[in-house]
Parts: structure tokens; C-alpha cells; sequence
């Protein structure tokens, strides 16, 4: 009998959308017999406050099934049931809708409800916990990497990779099912991952092996040792802060996307699966330095900052590059033309994580992102985006710059990275 490892569902009973089945009566009080025990605290997951909820919904269930109603009258309860599915943006979990997209509640198929969570690891102090958690969640989010290379190539079509890979997924996530359920439970693994999947589908195994190095894979080490819980073990919140602590820190792209879909198709309780068996021991989390990451956003519209931020104007060409700021409304070029507005602040360029910067209108606007060696020094390296992840990769400088090459205004900037925040406390997250 499972002991304290169901995940309480969060949805009534008998809330819509809703099911029905018929049953042979004499099967009743034999059915509400083997529910029984689930009305007890030691049947779920979680504190009694946190499963109380699912506890009074079975002896709802209970009490339901004692009404013992004829099926006669209740022919249309049993018509079938029209469904949308989708995987909800935010959290990646499976979802349905009876009223055409209006609602949506957590979808009985998920594959989270299959997968029954393992005890995590115990060792004697906190630390040891979580660096061993990790190194086995590690292990085992690089087999699916390894899995996720070797099927993209040998897959003819996106179909034929999505059944490959949640069949390496039932695997590594310990879903043990019974004979007959493992199709099931395939198809409904590869729906969560079919939309994750396919962009690296189309750029192939050689892209996918590229973005892959060592250090973005010790980067998801360290990023789940920083967010896994002292136990060793994921709470869902936790794990909503590993796959936003990923994202802000590894560079976006379609191998990216694969991997955290895959990895993502039983949710926080899948991860503690990997987390509690593998290799412990194996991983050095010296190097992981969980609270070093900081955040500061200035907003042009309340304040210019113009003791920190000022015109970028190059020696090789000066006269293009003129910005000023104007109160109440942000940098803006003071050029009739060319419409170069661009700003600079000084800094170690070499601890950001991303930098992101609003354009008004932006659809007017070509986003200009560079790094400098000096305050008026030509770019080491300009890019034309206004959102763009660091990874490391690029050259360091000593000056960050921003603007637009049309006649956009800049009205805010924000700015992530590692280490001590130059400018104080943080302002944004």
C-alpha cells in the first residue's frame, strides 16, 4: 500500500469537468473498501493541513458511491466528453478544458499522477544532502541529454522522436508500470513534450551536441544544488526556482528547450526521482556560489541617472552619437540624422547574466547592445537585441553600452549578473 507518496490532487471530487463510468452495483461496497484507507493522512504526501483536502474529497467519494444511483437516468452524464488540452505556460504541467478553452484544470493524464515520488537520500549534514541530491539529479539530467542526442540521430520524424524519448523518460523518472500501461503512459509522456521538442527536431543532432558543453552542464548542477530543499528533495516551489534559476542563466535555444521540456514531463516529482538515486558523491559543489546573483533595474521615466549613465560617443566617429535625457521621458538621439542614441555605464561586463532594455516604440526602434574597452572605445562586440542572456562566451570590457540606431526613446534598463551588485542593494529580481 502507498505510504505518504500521492500527490494530493488540488480539484474537487466532483468539480467540472467531470467523468462517469458505470459500475455493477454488487461492486460497490467492495470499491468503497479499497478507497477507505486513502481517507487517512498516511496515505498522502505532504502535511495534514496540506492533504486535508483530498481527504475529505475521498470520503465524498465515499459517500457518493453508498447513493448507489441507477445509471438510467443519468445517460447523458455518460455521452462523451469533449476536451482541449494544453500544457499550461507557467508550469509546463498538462491541462484540459471542457468549455472550449474558457478554464483549465489539471489534466487526470499527466504524468505526474503516475509517477510515484522515491525517498530521497539521507546523509549527516545539510550540505552533503543537497551536493549529493544534485550530483544524482545531474547524473541523470546529462542521460537525458545523452538519450535526447542519440534519438535525434536515429529519428526519421518528430512522431517517432517524442515515443523514444518518453520511453527513456519512463526510465529515468522510475515510473514502473503495470503490463498493458506503458503505451498509455508513452502517448501521454510524449504529448507533454511534443511542442519542446520539435525546434531541436528541425535544427538536428549537430546543433543540439554544440549548444551541450561542460560548463552549461555544470551549470545545471549548480543550479540545482542551489534550489533543491535541505532534504534532498524538490518541493514544487523549489523546482519553479531551478527551471527560472536554468533560464536566467544558460543561454536560449532549442537544445535548451528539449532537455527542460523532457525534464519537466512529471514535474518536481520526476526531479526527485533523479535526485534520490545515481553515482552520489560524484559532484564537487565548492564551486557552486548559490547566493552571489544580484539585479538592478534604472528607469529612465522617473530619472535620468545621469551620474552613472551618459552619451556613448566613440573617438572614431563622435559626431553620430549624441543622447541626451530629457525628465519624465527617457535617453532619446539629439541628432536630425543618423539617429544613433546610445548610452554607456561603466562596469566589469564580464559578471553579467543578461541584459534587457525597453524601446519606446520598439517596433521602430534597432536595438543596439555592445560591449566597450574603454569609455570611448569602438565595440569589442555590438548585438541587435534588447533581451540577450551572457553565457560567459563573450569578450570582456570595462564599459556596457545600449541604444538604438533609429529615433526610439530608452526608457528602461535592467541588468543581471553574479557576484557583489556594483550598485548596491538589488531592485528587481
Amino acid at each position: 500500500m502507498p505510504i505518504g507518496d500521492i500527490q494530493p490532487p488540488a480539484v474537487g471530487i466532483q468539480e467540472e469537468p467531470t467523468a462517469c463510468i458505470k459500475i455493477n452495483k454488487t461492486w460497490l461496497a467492495q470499491i468503497q473498501a479499497m478507497i477507505r484507507p486513502a481517507s487517512f493522512p498516511e496515505w498522502w504526501a505532504g502535511t495534514l493541513s496540506e492533504n486535508r483536502f483530498a481527504r475529505q474529497q475521498v470520503r465524498q467519494l465515499m459517500y457518493v458511491l453508498g447513493l448507489e444511483e441507477e445509471c438510467g437516468d443519468m445517460a447523458i452524464c455518460c455521452e462523451p466528453q469533449i476536451y482541449l488540452y494544453r500544457l499550461n505556460p507557467e508550469t509546463g504541467r498538462q491541462e484540459k478544458s471542457s468549455d472550449g478553452g474558457v478554464t483549465w484544470t489539471p489534466s487526470g493524464s499527466d504524468p505526474i499522477y503516475s509517477t510515484q515520488q522515491q525517498p530521497p537520500i539521507v546523509r549527516d549534514d545539510v550540505d552533503t544532502t543537497k551536493c549529493d541530491a544534485a550530483s544524482n539529479f545531474s547524473e541523470h539530467f546529462n542521460d537525458i541529454i545523452v538519450g535526447s542526442s542519440e534519438n535525434l540521430g536515429t529519428a526519421v520524424t518528430i512522431v517517432e522522436l517524442a515515443g523514444g524519448l518518453a520511453a527513456l523518460l519512463l526510465d529515468i523518472f522510475i515510473i514502473i508500470v503495470t503490463e498493458g500501461a506503458g503505451a498509455a503512459l508513452v502517448v501521454s509522456i510524449s504529448g507533454a513534450i511534443f511542442t519542446g521538442i520539435t525546434a531541436a527536431f528541425v535544427e538536428g543532432k549537430a546543433a543540439f551536441d554544440a549548444y551541450w558543453t561542460a560548463d552549461r552542464k555544470d551549470q545545471i548542477f549548480c543550479a540545482a544544488y542551489c534550489t533543491i530543499g535541505d532534504n534532498g528533495a524538490f518541493s514544487q516551489t523549489q523546482w519553479e526556482d531551478f527551471k527560472h534559476k536554468v533560464r536566467a542563466t544558460l543561454t536560449p535555444g532549442a537544445a535548451l528547450d528539449m532537455v527542460m521540456t523532457e525534464v519537466n514531463a512529471a514535474g518536481y516529482v520526476g526531479a526527485n526521482n533523479m535526485a534520490s538515486y545515481g553515482a552520489a558523491g560524484s559532484g564537487d559543489c565548492s564551486d557552486c556560489h548559490c547566493d552571489d546573483t544580484w539585479c538592478k533595474t534604472w528607469d529612465f521615466t522617473d530619472d535620468c541617472y545621469d551620474d552613472l549613465w551618459s552619451s556613448y560617443q566613440p573617438t572614431s566617429n563622435p559626431s553620430v552619437f549624441n543622447t541626451a535625457c530629457t525628465d519624465g521621458i527617457g535617453w532619446q538621439t539629439t541628432n536630425g540624422s543618423p539617429n544613433y542614441s546610445i548610452i554607456k555605464i561603466a562596469m566589469n561586463t564580464s559578471s553579467l547574466t543578461r541584459v534587457t532594455f525597453t524601446l519606446d516604440p520598439l517596433t521602430d526602434a534597432t536595438a543596439f547592445l555592445g560591449i566597450l574597452p574603454s569609455a570611448t572605445g569602438d565595440q569589442l562586440v555590438n548585438y541587435a537585441v534588447n533581451d540577450r542572456f551572457f553565457d560567459g562566451t563573450e569578450p570582456t570590457g570595462t564599459y556596457l553600452a545600449i541604444g538604438q540606431r533609429d529615433r526610439a526613446v530608452l526608457t528602461s534598463v535592467t541588468l543581471h549578473g553574479t557576484g557583489v551588485n556594483p550598485w548596491g542593494a538589488d531592485n528587481c529580481s
